[in-house]
């Protein structure tokens, strides 16, 4: 039998294009391509010991008999790695090749074993093939093996594939039944009829049908600059992880491109980008280039002196000036650099990365280091772990409810010489961690989508207290403040929340009094003024928090519907005709003033010849918490006398 070699000979032309367009770009480093390049390889050299195998067979009288066999051998091992390989790709294509899965992938691999240890040891038993002197080349009595083999892979693919289709995108889903289905039905051809070779006709088509859809290089990239994008750098990272493989990290930030494209438009802007993008590139050739957002980027090597070296050029750089639009701009950056011996060995998972980075940058900025290169120290790394053990000890809080406590500071009404109010202020004590301000955790809870949760378990607490200890008529208090954090009003849920927290709880709207920082009035003020009418109409009432330590203006305060101004002692400090002024305008507009941090007597005194409604500071009283607040004003401390007046 003499086999028909044209199919073979236009698959293995056909792969060759294929290799040399996929090996031609580079490529992002990450296993899932570094195993399409090694089934292209072999697939290119299994074709071509298949084609120099059949020509040895069908010459098999002109060529030594152990040339036969050795090429054969080998291609029929290639053939079982090729099984292999492409069952591992398909795993990761699903996103389960990994260590948790090493025990059944492994006994995946026990066929593929026995059918090289079949064929290592076919010269010897001959069960696979043999070469007859007369007869040529004759299939051994466990050659229908090989085929069993494949169909064993074949459908191992295919269930994989069935059961995490979830994970799949449809083209990648279809792409993958395809090719199995066209690999399949050339096995059964090949059966039938063995003379025509169209099992590696098949494969190359499969193979082609992968590289299109499969390997899109392009989703990887950040068309705008011609960097990796984040999501690359994400995968980049996770890699180095699993391979427990350390990196050094350079980020860089362009601090004036919003200046640059508001004074030479955006299409120079972007091509200012696109040639920041094409010299990180260039910098280095076994680096790589990540555009995480906007104007930042991260280059990732693996030399600690390349790094340092890397950090050098790219800051030489950005001293010069930069051409577009027919001028010469400078760009101003940022650059922060994270050293190996820094992390000491230490792999972050990629989102720590990124929060490293932006720790690292807004200390950057904060100690002026825009236009400079900012080293990350173990101080900052420190802090950063610190970050990390607070977000996790929250999560748990959140979970089991321990450690997160309300406390309560009586509120001082000067013309009724007595406290009518309370601001309830959330308390976190962690078993490990002690006692965590929260000027700390709430910054991290509003940065990891925690400050949702944490304003509802705020509100469901003052909720209970209200119901179960009926402040307003055993305390005399006439309201409670509750703070809540500015993300919340981005959320148009925020209204039909409270209500439903009112409701079910049954307690009347206008007690509580929601808390808003004068930050939070300033930044998202559309979106604010929204929800702000919304709880109005149903019976909330405002507190502005902070007035005098931000921006906010009169024409802010009166467009918005707050009840009580509370204002900074800091106001106390400048004139006092101004504070005068203040006062008085806020009192026309029929709005309560509360001054808060007041912790002196000398203090408490200056306020007497001010017109204000109430005081809230250590000096009247502390926050406390729920048990000794009921015994303070239960104690006779809501009758007290103004404390400036006592004798």
């Amino acid at each position: 039998m003499r086999y028909v070699l044209e199919y073979e000979i236009s698959a293995l032309f056909f792969l060759a294009i294929i290799s040399f367009r996929f090996f031609g770009t580079r490529r992002f480093p990450n296993i899932k391509n570094k195993l399409f390049a090694f089934i292209l390889i072999g697939a290119v050299v299994d074709l071509s010991l298949d084609l120099t195998g059949s020509v040895l067979i069908n010459e098999f009288s002109q060529f030594p008999f152990w040339l036969n066999y050795l090429v054969n051998t080998v291609f029929y091992l290639l053939q079982a790695v090729f099984l292999v390989a492409m069952f591992f790709y398909v795993l990761i294509l699903v996103g389960q090749f990994h260590r948790k899965n090493l025990v059944p992938i492994s006994i995946c691999l026990i066929p593929a074993a026995f059918i090289a240890l079949l064929i290592l040891t076919n010269g010897f038993t001959h069960l696979v093939f043999y070469i007859h002197p007369v007869l040529g080349y004759i299939h051994g009595s466990c050659f229908p093996i090989l085929f069993a083999l494949s169909f064993f892979y074949f459908i191992s693919d295919f269930v994989v594939v069935v059961k995490y289709r979830s994970r799949l995108q449809k083209n990648e889903f279809t792409t993958i039944c395809v090719s199995i289905l066209i690999v399949v039905v050339a096995c059964v051809i090949q059966i039938l009829y063995p003379r025509y070779l169209l099992t590696g006709l098949a494969m190359v088509f499969a193979i082609t049908l992968m590289y299109f859809t499969l390997q899109n290089s392009r989703e990887m990239l950040d068309t705008a600059t011609g960097v990796f994008n984040s999501g690359a750098m994400f995968l980049f990272l996770r890699d180095r992880l699993q391979e427990r493989e350390p990196v050094e990290y350079i980020a860089l930030d362009i601090d004036n491109m919003r200046q640059i494209n508001e004074l030479f438009g955006q299409a120079n802007g972007d091509k200012l980008l696109r040639d920041v993008g094409r010299f990180l590139v260039a910098a280095d050739e076994s680096a790589w280039a990540f555009r995480v957002m906007g104007t930042r980027f991260v280059l990732i090597t693996r030399s600690e002196e390349k790094s340092r070296i890397l950090c050098e050029k790219i800051a030489k750089r950005f001293k010069q000036p930069w051409e577009t639009g027919g001028v010469q701009v400078i760009l101003m950056t940022t650059i922060c650099c994270v050293a190996g011996d820094t992390l000491q060995g230490e792999l972050l998972p990629p989102e720590s990365v990124v929060s490293l980075l932006e720790v690292a940058f807004s200390e950057a900025n904060r100690s002026g280091g825009r236009d400079r290169v900012f080293s990350v120290d173990h101080a900052l790394l420190d802090s950063l772990h610190r970050r990390f053990a607070v977000e996790s000890a929250l999560r748990e809080a959140l979970e089991t409810g321990e450690g997160l406590e309300l406390y309560y500071q009586p509120i001082y009404d000067v013309k009724k010489n007595r406290f009518t109010g309370a601001e309830a202020l959330l308390r976190f004590t962690h078993r490990k961690l002690g006692a965590i301000s929260p000027c700390e955790f709430i910054p991290i809870a509003e940065k990891n989508g925690l400050i949702i949760p944490l304003d509802e378990l705020v509100l469901r607490k003052v909720c209970t207290f209200i119901v179960e200890q009926d402040p307003k008529n055993t305390l005399g208090i006439d309201f409670l403040e509750v703070n809540l954090s500015a993300v919340e009003f981005m959320h148009q849920q925020l209204p039909d929340m409270l209500d439903a927290l009112l409701e079910e709880y049954q307690i009347e709207p206008g007690f509580l009094f929601i808390e808003i920082t004068e930050t939070a009035a300033t930044a998202s003020y559309d979106l604010l003024a929204a929800c702000m009418d919304t709880l109005r109409q149903r019976g909330c009432q405002f507190v502005l928090d902070d007035f005098g330590t931000g921006y906010a203006n009169i024409a802010q305060v009166t467009s918005l519907p707050f009840s009580v101004v509370k204002l900074d002692r800091s106001l106390l400090l400048g004139r006092p005709s101004v504070f005068t002024d203040i006062v008085s305008l806020f009192s026309h507009m029929n709005l309560r003033t509360v001054v808060e941090g007041v912790e002196t007597a000398g203090q408490a005194q200056a306020l007497r010849q001010f017109d204000i409604d109430l005081i809230q500071g250590f000096y009247y009283a502390r926050p406390m918490p729920q048990a000794a607040f009921q015994a303070f004003l239960s104690g006779g401390a809501r009758e007290g006398r103004d404390p400036v007046g006592k004798g």
